[in-house]
């Protein structure tokens, strides 16, 4: 179950650490690293309510990140979403035994 993954290990699979991708930002890189942590924290089966409340953002933002990434990849705009995507899944792909954790590690980021 995805809410068992260690969200450190999430956010280094995308080159960014947790807590630069949970502060407020506007630069390109980190929020559309936010948007594939997120997209996949929701694939993967953690609600739009927890996964929101992770990155200290409503359960709206958190489905419409799904949206906007979809649309960057679709028209590859930003040109640098499409690459970065695609290495996250790579490094989630590469790794023999992806690192599970307790849940209660997710919920350490709720408070």
């Amino acid at each position: 179950m995805a809410a068992d993954y260690n969200i450190d290990y999430l956010c280094a699979c995308v080159g960014i650490p947790y807590h630069q991708l949970k502060m407020r930002s506007r630069k390109q890189v980190v929020v559309f690293a936010r948007y594939i942590v997120m997209d996949y924290l929701m694939k993967s089966g953690l609600t739009q309510a927890k996964t929101g409340e992770v990155f200290n953002v409503g359960h709206t933002t958190a489905r419409r990140s799904t949206y906007l990434l979809q649309d960057a990849i679709k028209f590859n705009q930003p040109r640098f979403v499409l690459k970065m995507y695609q290495s996250f899944y790579d490094e989630l792909a590469e790794e023999p035994f992806c690192p599970f954790i307790e849940t209660k590690h997710l919920e350490s980021c709720f408070t």
